[in-house]
């Protein structure tokens, strides 16, 4: 008998429970369908209506841009994770050349989240009461009147996009990458010039130049960051994340080397022998 009365009252706690949360989900479903006042699926060459979407932190600042980039991501979206540190690099680089970089929220990030990606507040939004339809993760490129010049997932085409744009100063950016790449070396010996190596894991060359690089007659000329393609993703602490970097010098071989020196750089890449600079072991000063 107690056994019976036991589970009767189980049953009743069970039942109790699973409809509570079906009634909460069922109100959350009505109250998010109600929300939605608008629903857009853009198109190239439509206007992207930024001002339909919640600044996540408002400011006052003019806005002086001359093409913007656009992230549209989900923050529970696993394939979406990998271009936080992308959006990351771009406002770091880009956005000294009046080039906006933003992020669209499809729903509500931790904050956790927000501050994990170092872009400012008053550059993230988030979906509120217009409801955007396309497939995330997803970038746009607007122009200064917000009309739709591109809408691609792969941050190459973005790049290559990018530097085609009128009053696009590829050179300028090259500058501000320059100065990102030196700034992940740790404790930089700043009488030394950097060299930061672009490397690809598997590859024989690679090894060797790896082999070459941390001798001591090496090291004790250069202060050595390298960066592996975005195929060691989760591998590697520093990796090319959608090809970024690539895009911007034009890598097109494995091994490369960019060598920064003051306001200089050499960037050393297939064709390095024609250059008659080159590595060699235990001659450091020909690189």
């Amino acid at each position: 008998m107690k056994k019976k009365i036991l589970l009767s009252v189980c049953f009743i706690l069970i039942g109790c429970f699973l409809g509570t949360t079906i009634g909460e989900l069922k109100y959350r479903n009505m109250n998010e369908k109600k929300e939605y006042s608008e629903e857009i699926l853009l198109e190239y060459g439509d206007k992207f209506p930024l001002d339909k979407f919640k600044k996540l932190e408002k400011d006052n600042k003019e806005n002086e841009d001359i093409y913007n980039i656009i992230l549209y991501v989900d923050p529970y979206c696993d394939s979406c994770i990998e271009n936080y540190i992308v959006v990351e690099r771009m406002y770091k680089i880009l956005s000294k050349e009046k080039i906006g970089v933003k992020i669209i929220w499809k729903q509500k990030p931790k904050e956790k989240a927000i501050d994990n990606i170092d872009v400012p507040k008053e550059n993230q939004y988030m979906v509120r009461n217009t409801n955007l339809l396309n497939e995330y993760p997803l970038f746009f490129i607007t122009d200064k009147n917000s009309k739709v010049l591109m809408m691609t997932d792969n941050i190459s085409k973005v790049m290559k996009k990018i530097l085609e744009l009128e009053e696009i100063n590829r050179d300028k950016i090259i500058e501000s990458s320059n100065i990102y790449l030196e700034g992940l070396i740790d404790n930089p010996d700043r009488k030394k010039p950097s060299l930061i190596y672009f490397a690809m894991e598997g590859c024989p060359d690679c090894e060797s130049a790896m082999e070459i690089l941390t001798k001591n007659s090496i090291l004790d000329h250069y202060n050595i960051q390298t960066i592996y393609t975005k195929d060691s993703y989760g591998e590697k602490e520093f990796v090319d994340s959608g090809d970024f970097f690539m895009s911007i010098y034009g890598i097109d071989w494995y091994p490369s080397f960019l060598i920064l020196k003051e306001n200089e750089h050499i960037f050393i890449g297939q064709k390095y022998k024609e250059t008659g600079i080159y590595l060699k072991d235990g001659d450091s000063t020909k690189i």
